[in-house]
């Protein structure tokens, strides 16, 4: 859960000067993407971005909502190298949105396409359960006060809008799970780009393959965002309520002494005339 709260990977520790993405995972969120985040940096592809270095950093979501609202393709595209300098791998959200921008800039990236097991059905409400809390009335009025929430909001405004411009829907609806899928291998195809398509179920050996690395002795991973964003919701949630709390304390405070002070000016023109 910390990762999600917490920037783990901070801007000064990120080698941007030599390090940009040798793997592009393009697949929507809820594709399993924490687990093959974790299985590409076991595989020497780390750090890997995801949303979890983007949630918690007000800087990296103002960087994205930059560039989901810039037109032009050549200062996009540097507003993005600015975001994902320093990372060898990417997975999950912000890259998403920006795929045929990644497929051009790192033309020597291999390209997964992670996909879930069930379709856009299952996908949807994978989804729905899972992310749409974070564009909720409830997320909103939560957490108006913190910095990195309240950036968070102009985020998802300006990807919403943005795929309201691409296609004509946002992330609410199920058709674009088979939309987003498809736009990736066609971009890839126009470029001569290939394409693995990818299940958490496959396991190491089709990631393996395509990175030339041998099997690690452990496990593919297998990490449960559903129960961990339920933690993350309540943490999030509590921590913007605690900042609403705060807040009221203040004005309590303030109000306290604004009716306090004229009381104790009456008491100081009484004692001097005495």
């Amino acid at each position: 859960m910390v990762r999600f709260v917490h920037e783990t990977v901070s801007a000064h520790e990120l080698d941007r000067s030599s390090t940009h993405p040798q793997v592009l995972a393009l697949g929507l969120p809820r594709c399993a993407t924490s687990s093959l985040q974790a299985a590409l940096e076991t595989l020497g592809s780390a750090p890997c971005m995801h949303m979890a270095h983007v949630q918690p950093s007000a800087e990296r979501q103002r960087l994205v909502t930059a560039a989901a609202q810039e037109k032009d393709t050549l200062k996009r595209r540097k507003i993005l190298s600015q975001l994902f300098a320093g990372f060898a791998a990417t997975a999950d959200f912000p890259s998403i949105t920006f795929a045929d921008d990644l497929i051009d800039m790192y033309p020597d990236a291999q390209i997964i396409l992670n996909v879930r097991s069930g379709g856009a059905a299952s996908w949807h409400t994978s989804f729905s359960e899972g992310l749409r809390f974070f564009d909720s009335w409830l997320f909103w009025a939560a957490t108006f006060l913190v910095k990195s929430d309240r950036a968070m909001m102009g985020m998802m405004k300006a990807v919403d809008n943005l795929y309201m411009e691409r296609w004509g829907m946002t992330f609410r609806e199920q058709l674009i799970y088979d939309k987003h899928n498809q736009w990736v291998r066609d971009e890839a195809k126009k470029r001569g780009r290939k394409v693995l398509e990818f299940k958490a179920e496959d396991g190491w050996q089709p990631i393996c393959r395509l990175l030339g690395k041998k099997t690690p002795p452990t496990a593919y991973p297998r990490i449960n965002d559903q129960k961990t964003m339920k933690m993350v919701k309540r943490f999030i949630i509590g921590r913007g309520l605690l900042h609403w709390a705060g807040l009221f304390v203040i004005l309590w405070v303030v109000m306290q002494a604004g009716i306090m002070l004229p009381q104790s000016g009456v008491s100081f023109v009484k004692a001097e005339r005495v």
